[in-house]
C-alpha cells in the first residue's frame, strides 16, 4: 500500500469541566459537545525522513507528531487537509492526531484496535496541552456527554438531533494558553459545574424517560432486530449535515456521505413537510427520544392520504398540539 487516508470530524466543547491527572490516559474533561461534518482528512505515505503538512505547508504540528511516534517508529509523511479555521474551537488537533493514528494503522498493517489508536490521540493532546476531550467526541461522533472522571473514551449520546450549525470565526484561541493558566481553568470548571449539575442532569433524566417508554423488545443487547435496522438506515441516509458518523475511518477518504434525494427535495415539493417529518422522527429514534411507533403511524397516516384521501380534522389538531 503506497498511502492511506482518514476522516475525523471537527468538534465543538459546549461545557467542559478539566479533570487534571498526573497519567496523560486520566487527564481529560468532562462536558458537554458535538461534532461536525467538516473536519480532518489526513493522508500518511512512507517517507525518507518524517514530514507533517498542513493544507499544503510544512508545519511543526507537535500533536501529530508525538501520535506518529507513538504509533510507529517508521519514517512517514502526512499531510492535513481541512476546510475549517485553525485554532478556533473546532479541535482540530484532536481530529488530525486521531485520523493520523487511524491512516498509520491502516498503512503499516500495525492491527492496532481502535480505542488503543484513540487513546494514543488523546495522550499526544494532553501532552501537547492541544486538547483534552475532542478525540472522545469524534471517536464516538454526535452529540454527547461526558460524566465519569478518569475514563476518556467514554460518554453518552444526547437526545439531540441532527441540524445545520452556523458560525463566525473572529480570532484564534491558543487552547496551550487556557489550560496552563491556573485562573482560567478554576473559572472554567466553576461554570461546568454549574452547567454540568443544572442543566446536563435534565437532559439526562428526560432521554431515560423517553427510552422507559419504548418497549422492552427494542432495547437488546446489540440493538435490536427492527430497531437495529431502523438505526443503520437512518445513519445512511444522514438526515442534517451534523454529526458527521460514530467512528472515524481509515478507508479511503471516508468523508460525511452525502444526504439522500429524500431531505434534499424542494420546498415547492408537495410532500416537501411530510419527507422532513419523517427525517426527523427518524432522527428521534436514532437519539432515543422518539419510539418506533411514532414513525409508523407516521408512515400509516401517509398511506391513508395516498389510498384513500384521507387528512387531518380540526379536532385531531387541537388534540396533537395540546
Amino acid at each position: 500500500m503506497d498511502c492511506a487516508r482518514a476522516f475525523a470530524p471537527g468538534n465543538i466543547s459546549g461545557v467542559f469541566k478539566i479533570i487534571a491527572h498526573q497519567d496523560p490516559e486520566k487527564m481529560h474533561s468532562l462536558g458537554m459537545g458535538l461534532t461536525v461534518s467538516e473536519g480532518v482528512v489526513v493522508e500518511v505515505r512512507h517517507a525518507d525522513e518524517s514530514v507533517v503538512r498542513l493544507n499544503g505547508e510544512v508545519a511543526t504540528f507537535p500533536t501529530v507528531r508525538s501520535v506518529a511516534a507513538a504509533v510507529t517508529d517508521v519514517a512517514v509523511s502526512v499531510a492535513v487537509e481541512t476546510a475549517l479555521p485553525i485554532s478556533s474551537g473546532f479541535g482540530l488537533s484532536g481530529a488530525s492526531a486521531l485520523a493520523t493514528a487511524y491512516a498509520l494503522n491502516s498503512l503499516l498493517d500495525l492491527g492496532r484496535s481502535e480505542e488503543e489508536l484513540a487513546m494514543a490521540a488523546h495522550v499526544a493532546e494532553v501532552r501537547n496541552l492541544t486538547g483534552l476531550g475532542d478525540v472522545c467526541g469524534q471517536f464516538h461522533g454526535g452529540c454527547l456527554v461526558k460524566l465519569e472522571p478518569g475514563q476518556p473514551l467514554k460518554a453518552r449520546r444526547l437526545p439531540v438531533a441532527e441540524q445545520p450549525v452556523f458560525y463566525r470565526y473572529f480570532s484564534a484561541i491558543s487552547t496551550r494558553a487556557i489550560l496552563s493558566d491556573p485562573a482560567r481553568v478554576e473559572r472554567i470548571n466553576r461554570a461546568a459545574d454549574q452547567a454540568l449539575h443544572q442543566n446536563l442532569q435534565g437532559i439526562l433524566r428526560k432521554q431515560r424517560a423517553a427510552r422507559g417508554r419504548e418497549r422492552p423488545a427494542d432495547h437488546r443487547a446489540g440493538g435490536g432486530g427492527r430497531r437495529q435496522r431502523l438505526d443503520d438506515h437512518a445513519r445512511q441516509r444522514r438526515v442534517q449535515p451534523v454529526a458527521v458518523r460514530r467512528r472515524p475511518s481509515h478507508h479511503p477518504v471516508d468523508r460525511p456521505r452525502p444526504r439522500s434525494v429524500m431531505t434534499d427535495v424542494p420546498e415547492s415539493h408537495p410532500r416537501y413537510l411530510s419527507l422532513r417529518t419523517r427525517d426527523a422522527i427518524v432522527a428521534g429514534v436514532e437519539a432515543g427520544v422518539t419510539s418506533l411507533h411514532g414513525l409508523i403511524a407516521h408512515g400509516r397516516g401517509e398511506a391513508f392520504d395516498y389510498l384513500l384521501g384521507e387528512r387531518t380534522r380540526p379536532f385531531a389538531k387541537t388534540a396533537a398540539r395540546a
